[in-house]
């Protein structure tokens, strides 16, 4: 279960082709357990080298997965 409201989930074409759906469910379900904060709320992942980052937004509407 969330510890916060993660609003829409979008992901860009770049990183859908880089990282496999198992590995972004898995990045969703540990950035979801993160503590919540009053601002955006931002984890960093890693699938064989290449690094990623989901970022919620401070209103909780939109999460954007995102390569870094």
């Amino acid at each position: 279960m969330p510890n916060f409201r993660m609003g829409r989930l979008r992901a860009c074409p770049y990183f859908l082709e880089a990282v496999p759906r198992p590995a972004m469910v898995a990045a969703i379900r540990v950035h979801a357990a993160a503590e919540p904060t009053d601002g955006p709320i931002v984890t960093t992942h890693r699938h064989q080298g290449r690094a990623f980052v989901l970022v919620t937004d401070a209103k909780r509407s939109t999460t954007a997965i995102k390569l870094a």
